[in-house]
């Protein structure tokens, strides 16, 4: 008998009702459309979440993304009693002319907006967190695949109930005092902070130094900057561990400053990315020669083997700034900006300055008392990218990982 709702009545297999699957150019689900972006990758796998990225405007190579998934929502959602089973969740490149590529991925469901200006630390155990991936052709993050700006591309999250982790290569190693990976290193001192204190690209000297500036990472008062934490002890945990991305947790209470930085590195990229949190543990009396928002000092370091170099930086809104010499250079970025931008960024060799804090603008009084608990930096996100050449052979790297990539998280599907 025809049937008029069924594309091709020779095949029991296509059919309104069958699974679309990448399988050269047949519509499986009579959609009107063969191996598009909702073909499933795998039926082993019942549920799915649909993600679009869209590229910044600069182009870029494989730039990060996380994205913050719901499971138990999720599940709720499709009427799924089961609890999710991390071992299962796979990324896709929802594209068959790609064959559909798996790419190594990190649910940390410790951790909700990772790359955001917020306290990404997270109830563990609530099947809630960050996927994190790199926008990524064939999910070889040994090589970076180009990515034109505002490039558009479908992606998505399986997974399930039951299954098994997936077996990833990862060129990230980690401890509690370094990150590095196949690309770039970088170390840090707990005498200093836990601030870093040296970073490498490949063969390169160390190109830059939180540890060897004479102050800033931290804010002035007393009259000195001996209350910032390059001159106090801290703690270093490594608190994730790849294999995309690997954090260490640096904390010191410095006088009356509790100070949290998280410096995290990525599979297969050069850059390394740092969040901060500065807040009072006492009432403190802020102040500086010039004005006390001068002494709010987000990031400060030195570059000692680039020399004078030829220095470039945004002089309008004062969000990058490069030092290089044309053999070598580092790059600096906010993704996530203080508040306040102040006196913006200083280039001089061998430093790097930046002025910035989300407490109070510069038409505030040049000295003033804060009660303890005062947030003064409240999760600011920056990078540092170390690399070969001048600015201009990185510009627009940098200028795609200040924006970042945009996320549209469809509904959850089940097949």
């Amino acid at each position: 008998m025809e049937d008029n709702t069924d594309c091709d009545d020779g095949d029991v297999l296509v059919n309104p009702d069958a699974l679309e699957i990448c399988d050269s150019g047949v519509d499986n689900d009579c959609d009107g459309s063969a191996d598009g972006a909702d073909a499933w990758w795998d039926d082993a796998w019942a549920y799915r979440i649909p993600v679009t990225l869209t590229a910044p405007t600069n182009d870029s190579e494989s730039p990060p993304v996380a994205v913050t998934v719901d499971f138990a929502a999720a599940l709720a959602a499709l009427g799924v009693s089961g609890a999710l089973d991390e071992g299962s969740i796979r990324v896709v490149r929802q594209d068959c002319a790609l064959g559909q590529p798996t790419l190594t991925s990190q649910f940390e469901d410790g951790v909700a907006g990772l790359f955001d200006g917020v306290d990404h630390e997270d109830d563990p155990n609530d099947d809630r967190g960050d996927v994190l991936w790199l926008f990524d052709e064939d999910g070889d993050y040994t090589t970076l695949d180009a990515v034109a700006a505002g490039e558009t591309a479908d992606f998505a999250i399986y997974f399930d109930t039951s299954g098994s982790a997936a077996s990833s290569a990862s060129s990230l190693v980690a401890s509690t005092t370094s990150l590095a990976n196949n690309l770039s290193a970088a170390s840090f001192s707990t005498a200093d902070g836990g601030l870093m204190s040296g970073i490498t690209s490949g063969a390169s000297p160390s190109l830059m130094s939180q540890t060897d500036s004479c102050c800033g990472n931290g804010v002035y008062f007393g009259g000195t900057w001996s209350n910032t934490p390059m001159y106090a002890s801290g703690t270093t945990t490594l608190t994730l561990d790849g294999p995309v991305v690997a954090m260490i947790t640096a904390f010191t209470a410095a006088s009356t400053m509790n100070v949290t930085n998280w410096y995290w590195m990525i599979d297969g990229r050069p850059e390394l990315w740092n969040k901060t949190l500065h807040e009072t543990n006492a009432s403190t009396t802020l102040n500086h020669a010039s004005h006390f928002t001068s002494g709010i000092r987000p990031w400060e370091s030195v570059q000692p083997n680039i020399g004078a170099g030829t220095f470039t930086t945004d002089t309008t809104d004062y969000l990058y700034a490069d030092s290089s010499n044309g053999t070598w250079g580092v790059s600096f970025g906010y993704r996530w900006a203080p508040l306040y931008i102040t006196s913006g960024v200083s280039l001089y060799n061998p430093y790097l300055i930046t002025y910035a804090n989300d407490y109070a603008d510069t038409s505030a009084a040049s000295s003033v008392t804060v009660a303890a608990g005062t947030v003064l930096l409240d999760h600011t996100v920056m990078f540092v990218l170390p690399h070969a050449g001048s600015f201009g052979d990185v510009d627009d790297e940098v200028f795609a990982l200040m924006e970042g990539v945009s996320v549209t998280e469809g509904s959850p599907e089940a097949w």
